[in-house]
C-alpha cells in the first residue's frame, strides 16, 4: 500500500439544503488532499443539488449524480457506495461534518506497518451535536467493552489513544445487547473489505451503520478505534430519527426486532450468545423499557402500541419480564389492567411451563465461548495501545 492512497469520501444526500454547504465545505478542505468526493442526490425537493453543483464547479474531486426516482434510504446507501473507487472509503452523512484532518489521521493509522489496512477497521469518537453546532455529547467506545457508550460533554476527555480489538471478539461484546460498533461518519476501511462484504444493503433506516458494521466485522478483521472526535453528528429536528421518532413510528423498534431474527443461528453462537438471549434483550430495552418511557411522557397509546409490538413478536419473554406489569398498570389503569392481565392468562400456558426458563442477566459473553482468544496488542507508530478489560461479570442492561 503506497502512503498516498485515494480515499472515496461517499456522501447520500436528500433534502439537505440547510447543511449541504457546511458539510461539503469541511470535505473539500480536508488536511488531506487525494479524495474522490462522490455525491448522490436522492431525487431532493429543496435546492440541495443545485448547493452541491456549486461546489462540484469549483472542486474537480467531486462527482455528483442525481437519481431520477427516490431510491429510499437503504438503496442511496448503496448506490453512492458502489460507485467509489478509492483505495480506502467512508460513508459521509450530508447533514454531519467531518474535523478538517479527520481523513489525513485515519490515513496516517494506516500506515502502522504491524497490520494489514487492507483486513482492518479503523473507527474513531464523534460528537453530537445540535442545530446550532453546539456540542451536546460524545459518542465514544465503552469503558469495558467494545461498543458505542454515549458521555456527557463535560464527562468525556480525548486521549488520542487506540483501542483494539479483532472483529469477532467486538462482536461478542456489542450482539448481545445489540449495541452499536462505531458511528458511520468515522469508520475507515478499505475498498478491499467492503467488496468483500458486498457493500450496504441494509434496509433498515435506524440502525443502518450497526447492520453494516456486524457484516463488516464477520470478516473478522483488526478493529483500531482511536479515542478523539473526528466528525460532528449533528442532530435536529429534520432529521429522520428524529421525525420518526415524533410521529412515534414503530419503525425503529422493527428495525432492532429485525435484528434478531435476520441472522442465522452460527452467527448468534459465534457471538457468544443465543438468539433466546437476544429476542430477551429486544424485548426488554427497545419495548418495555421504551414504553415506560413513553408514559412519564403522558403517551400512554404510543406506549401500548409498543407493548402490543413485544406481545406479538415474543409473547413469552414478554410476560416473563417485571417491567411488562408497570407498563399494563401505566396504560390500563388497575381494574382494567387486572381484566387484561385474566384474559392473558387464561389464554397462555406460559405461567404453567415448568421448561422455559429465564434468560441469565449477568452472564459474559465470553465465558461462554473461551475457545475464542483475545489477540496480542499490536504497537501503532503514532498511538498508544490501550488493552480492553473485561470484568468477569457483566450486568444485562
Amino acid at each position: 500500500m503506497h502512503s498516498n492512497p485515494l480515499v472515496s469520501v461517499c456522501i447520500p444526500m436528500y433534502n439537505t439544503a440547510q447543511y449541504i454547504e457546511k458539510t461539503l465545505d469541511c470535505v473539500t478542505r480536508q488536511t488531506y488532499e487525494n479524495l474522490e468526493i462522490i455525491i448522490c442526490d436522492n431525487a431532493s425537493t429543496d435546492r440541495s443539488f443545485e448547493l452541491a453543483a456549486s461546489f462540484a464547479a469549483k472542486d474537480k474531486r467531486i462527482r455528483l449524480y442525481k437519481n431520477q426516482r427516490n431510491l429510499g434510504y437503504a438503496g442511496n446507501f448503496h448506490k453512492v457506495t458502489s460507485l467509489a473507487m478509492g483505495d480506502f472509503m467512508l460513508l459521509q452523512c450530508a447533514d454531519d461534518y467531518p474535523a478538517l484532518h479527520m481523513i489525513e489521521r485515519f490515513v496516517s493509522m494506516t500506515h502502522n506497518t504491524q497490520i494489514d489496512p487492507q483486513h482492518t477497521v479503523y473507527l474513531a469518537d464523534a460528537y453530537i451535536v445540535d442545530q446550532q453546532d453546539q456540542i451536546q455529547k460524545v459518542s465514544s467506545v465503552h469503558a469495558q467493552y467494545f461498543y458505542n457508550n454515549v458521555y456527557d460533554k463535560k464527562d468525556y476527555i480525548a486521549t488520542g489513544q487506540i483501542r483494539q480489538s479483532s472483529g469477532f471478539l467486538a462482536l461478542r461484546d456489542a450482539v448481545p445487547l445489540l449495541k452499536s460498533i462505531g458511528f458511520f461518519g468515522a469508520v475507515f476501511y478499505s475498498k478491499a473489505l467492503f467488496n468483500r462484504v458486498e457493500g450496504v444493503y441494509s434496509t433498515k433506516i435506524f440502525g443502518p451503520d450497526a447492520d453494516f458494521m456486524y457484516t463488516l466485522l464477520m470478516t473478522n478483521p483488526q478493529v483500531m478505534w482511536l479515542n478523539e472526535p473526528l466528525t460532528y453528528w449533528r442532530f435536529h429536528d429534520a432529521n429522520h430519527i428524529a421525525q420518526e421518532n415524533k410521529d412515534m413510528s414503530l419503525k425503529p423498534i422493527h428495525d432492532a426486532y429485525s435484528y434478531v431474527f435476520g441472522y442465522p443461528d452460527d452467527f448468534f453462537k459465534l457471538c457468544g450468545t443465543t438468539r433466546t438471549q437476544v429476542a430477551a434483550r429486544f424485548v426488554d430495552y427497545f419495548c418495555l423499557r421504551k414504553s415506560i418511557s413513553l408514559l412519564k411522557e403522558n403517551k400512554t397509546l404510543s406506549a401500548f402500541r409498543v407493548l402490543c409490538y413485544a406481545l406479538a413478536t415474543y409473547p413469552h419473554l414478554t410476560i416473563k419480564n417485571p417491567k411488562f406489569y408497570a407498563v399494563i398498570a401505566g396504560c390500563l389503569g388497575g381494574r382494567f389492567a387486572a381484566s387484561f392481565m385474566k384474559s392473558i392468562y387464561q389464554s397462555t400456558s406460559i405461567f404453567k411451563d415448568k421448561t422455559f426458563s429465564a434468560i441469565p442477566r449477568t452472564e459474559d459473553p465470553l465465558v461462554l465461548n473461551p475457545d475464542l482468544e483475545k489477540p496480542q496488542p499490536l504497537a501503532p507508530q503514532s498511538a498508544v495501545i490501550v488493552p480492553l478489560s473485561r470484568p468477569n461479570k457483566r450486568k444485562f442492561a
